[in-house]
């Protein structure tokens, strides 16, 4: 591998995380943290999975 390779790839790793915190800080100021909004699309996922069995809660590995 030559050495430019490895400096291509960090620099695209580091861009993505600029990305990402851009991201965050972006939902920060507009009030929605981006865990809140994963905890409310998994507790909507969950349930709909309840409700195709059946159930109100679905017992998964997670």
């Amino acid at each position: 591998m030559p050495p430019w390779f490895f400096d291509s790839r960090m620099q695209q790793v580091y861009s993505h995380f600029d990305q990402g915190a851009a991201l965050r800080d972006r939902q920060r100021a507009q009030g929605q943290d981006y865990l809140d909004l994963q905890r409310s699309q998994f507790e909507r996922l969950k349930a709909a999975l309840g409700a195709l069995r059946g159930k109100r809660w679905v017992k998964t590995a997670w």
